[in-house]
């Protein structure tokens, strides 16, 4: 991938990223702990029924979408109020979650992989309140759940 300028770049975030997945082990599918909190290692899963009623509390969790601002904006759609960042800026861009730190992060995809991949990163990150939407935006849609409004053109 040379002449586009940013390929290199994108190798290098990806390749830092694959380092930190093998420095985290696997993936262990997990019930949330009593205490709220990730043991390390451990992916919390959400249901798709479970995350629409705790988006409904007056305190919900902060959604965090990891797919490219394409797919964000493309035909699944996106829930409310989530923030866009993908996976392979995530690294770079840790920072601006480091004030919900401490808040229920909820990590949405397509389908659940590369949300998996991030809530390991967060995790070594220091995020101990993550979960990972089971089945992704792809579930989120098949069970006819709500999505924000796509912009008009």
């Amino acid at each position: 991938m040379t002449g586009d300028g940013g390929g290199a770049n994108w190798w290098r975030k990806i390749r830092r990223f694959a380092t930190a997945v093998r420095a985290g082990l696997g993936l262990r599918a997990a019930n949330a702990p009593a205490n709220g909190r990730n043991d390390a290692n451990e992916v919390v899963w959400i249901e798709p029924s479970g995350l629409a009623q705790r988006l409904k509390r007056e305190i919900a969790p902060i959604i965090v979408d990891v797919r490219g601002a394409d797919e964000f904006q493309g035909e699944l759609g996106h829930l409310a109020d989530a923030r866009n960042i993908a996976l392979p800026e995530l690294l770079g861009r840790v920072e601006e979650l480091a004030p919900y730190k401490d808040h229920d992060l909820v990590l949405v995809c397509h389908t659940q992989m590369r949300s998996a991949q991030a809530a390991r990163l967060l995790d070594a990150a220091g995020f101990h309140n993550v979960a990972v939407l089971r089945g992704g935006m792809v579930e989120w849609r098949r069970q006819g759940l709500p999505v924000a409004p796509r912009p008009r053109v």
